[in-house]
């Protein structure tokens, strides 16, 4: 586990493993949907990041006008 939060990509030797023909396709199949999750779940929390990002700066930048507003009375 340490190994893949360093390195996401499956090594050349992890490849010749896990899709050698002596592997069952179950085997197979099950790596093939860790790694597909992996990668979903990296992209979902980068969206999810860039959304609350967003929001805040929006959020940020209005409170900032009200206050300019509100001192310029």
């Amino acid at each position: 586990m340490e190994t893949l939060s360093k390195e996401p990509e499956l090594s050349e030797k992890a490849k010749e493993y896990i899709f050698s023909s002596e592997r069952s396709e179950d085997f197979k199949a099950f790596n093939a949907g860790e790694e597909k999750g992996y990668v979903r779940d990296h992209d979902a929390g980068f969206a999810k990041g860039a959304a609350l990002g967003t929001i805040a700066v929006i959020s940020t930048t209005t409170i900032a006008g009200l206050a300019y507003l509100k001192s310029k009375n």
